[in-house]
């Protein structure tokens, strides 16, 4: 990943502060003001004005006063209030490296743009996700979202957050290694900052400059530019830039082999994100710091580093490093010679690749689908809008037509108006189906399994009557043969019913069982069969009642199953397996 990369997480918080139009206060005046003694409305302007002044110094503060100023908007039912918090919630999750949250709050505002459209707010709204998709390597979505976003801001003459999307299409491009570009625009956005008259927005644009030259090989300038961007963030305190400057020199020095120079910056550097809160960007940082270990050839300070990384309880906000990590470490044992520990951090760098693969596709297919369908609606609509006035044209040009034929016209008219509303009537069926065919579709698998667990019950009740009526039954050869049937149907609910649910789970769930014994190859059958109803969220009844077993009997498989995949026991089970 380029140095850019983790610029531009950061770079949206100078962005934010000027889409949320709330300016900053004195946060101690702030917090002086007594909540309760104001109106609904003004609590909101309020509550967004705390989080904005702890955004760039606590951003899980900032999140948690967004979320009560968004709880005040619903009670409400403040549509354009909601909307921007939503954004705003997004923004703040994706800063901080949670990718798939700010996704989940993304599309909860779209979703209240696509029936109250603002201009203002989707310009935002393309401006978060395209850092999002850029930051989970979608350039090409990114780029869409940023060049919608700059078409809005331009628009609505938004000229700070044109600049901010200036410096995304720059990292966009700088992406698809298209230099020529991406210096192009680096430059707007500095011109940007420049007539804008902000020297500490004009300090990140000298940041991004810096960066590209370097990449380009002209390493003089590069180091002229960043130090600029240094001194001015420092007049200004701004303690996220700061620690952005200090990583990117520090990666400087390390390519130029001052590896003490390297080592200062990248201590600063961890130092200003830990007093931030941006753990997005401490944690390549913390990479840079293991390569550089390695560089002075200390071994076991890199080894120490890399595994600081993959024991650190953050995953999705930091698997791609974590990936690099166990990279790191399987070549480091491999060099050793310590060729168990080499394929064992291989089989931890395939395990978390593919997790990250997967945790990406989830997110992207789920974005894809929502545009999808709101596309298929918006076609729908406008052939309806079309049929309607197609048939009000011939209504009014056989009116014209027959004026003197008064008979002919009233049913020519009665037999237009009878054919308008079977097609009208038609579409409404149409467009119903659809819509239950959709349903349909999101409860199939739901809908299986309670089959499955209304069949279990059936024969359940059907063996335990034969079992009643072989008690009262005279003869032996009575007996003999209700209990034979009571033991083919146990063997039916046993095996065919599992088999059955076992052909769906696979369609829907294909890698499931193989990523499981990848993690546990000891796991029985049995014990995978549970992990597959866990992973659907069934209740202990249900698996009670589908397997015909104590719900002791559970609890001691769940153990088991916990024990042999090694998960802490303050973890849930189910969410491990959901992730899968």
């Amino acid at each position: 990943m380029k140095l850019m990369k983790f610029i531009l997480v950061v770079l949206g918080t100078l962005c934010s502060m000027n889409i949320n139009a709330m300016g900053k206060i004195s946060i101690d005046s702030l917090l002086s003001i007594n909540l309760n003694e104001l109106p609904d409305t003004t609590k909101i302007t309020h509550l967004s004005l705390i989080a904005n002044n702890y955004d760039n110094t606590n951003r899980d503060s900032s999140i948690i006063i967004f979320k009560q100023a968004l709880e005040i908007a619903r009670e409400i039912d403040d549509f354009p209030r909601k909307v921007n918090l939503l954004t705003s919630i997004g923004g703040n999750y994706c800063f901080g490296g949670q990718y798939l949250k700010s996704m989940e709050y993304l599309d909860l505002a779209e979703n209240i743009l696509l029936e109250y459209p603002n201009k203002r707010s989707s310009a935002n709204l393309h401006y978060y996700k395209s850092l999002v998709f850029l930051s989970i390597d979608r350039v090409y979505q990114s780029s869409e979202h940023a060049m919608a976003a700059l078409q809005l801001y331009k628009s609505l003459n938004m000229s700070y957050n044109m600049g901010a999307v200036y410096t995304l299409l720059s990292s966009i491009y700088e992406e698809l290694y298209d230099d020529e570009k991406s210096l192009y625009y680096a430059k707007k956005a500095y011109q940007n900052a420049f007539l804008n008259n902000d020297s500490a927005d004009l300090a990140g644009k000298l940041n991004n400059i810096a960066t590209l030259y370097y990449n380009n090989g002209m390493v003089d300038s590069a180091y002229y530019f960043i130090r600029q961007a240094i001194v001015i963030n420092k007049n200004h305190d701004v303690k996220i830039w700061l620690g952005i400057n200090y990583q990117n020199l520090a990666s400087y020095f390390l390519m130029d082999k001052e590896l003490d120079s390297a080592e200062i910056y990248i201590q600063l550097a961890i130092d200003m994100c830990n007093k931030t809160g941006y753990m997005i960007n401490s944690f390549p940082a913390t990479e840079i710091k293991a390569k550089i270990a390695l560089a002075k050839n200390d071994t076991i300070e890199a080894i120490t580093i890399y595994h600081s990384i993959v024991e650190s309880e953050k995953d999705f906000e930091s698997l791609k490093v974590k990936v690099n990590a166990y990279k790191a470490l399987a070549e480091i044992a491999n060099h050793q010679a310590d060729y168990v520990n080499s394929i064992k951090y291989l089989k931890y760098y395939k395990s978390f690749d593919d997790s990250l693969k997967r945790q990406y596709n989830s997110s992207m297919i789920k974005t894809l689908e929502m545009q999808m369908e709101y596309e298929e609606q918006q076609n729908r609509l406008e052939l309806e809008n079309e049929h309607v006035r197609n048939n009000s044209q011939k209504k009014n040009f056989f009116i014209i037509i027959l004026t003197g034929l008064i008979f002919f016209l009233s049913m020519s008219i009665f037999f237009i108006l009878r054919l308008h509303r079977a097609k009208a009537e038609k579409i409404k069926v149409e467009k119903q189906n659809l819509e239950l065919e959709l349903e349909s579709q999101n409860r199939e698998m739901t809908a299986n399994v309670m089959s499955l667990l209304k069949k279990n019950e059936m024969l359940t009740g059907i063996s335990k009557k034969l079992l009643e009526t072989r008690k009262s039954a005279v003869k032996d050869e009575t007996k003999q043969v209700l209990n034979t049937i009571s033991k083919e149907l146990q063997k039916i609910k046993d095996v065919e019913l599992w088999e059955e649910f076992d052909i769906r789970f696979k369609q829907v769930n294909q890698e499931f069982y193989a990523v499981l014994l990848n993690i546990a190859p000891q796991l029985s059958p049995g014990e995978l069969r549970m992990c597959a109803f866990l992973k659907m969220n069934m209740s202990s009844k249900d698996i009670s009642a589908i397997l015909n077993i104590e719900p002791h009997s559970i609890d001691n498989t769940r153990y088991n199953i916990r024990k042999k995949l090694k998960i802490d026991s303050k973890d849930n089970l189910i969410v491990f397996l959901s992730k899968l």
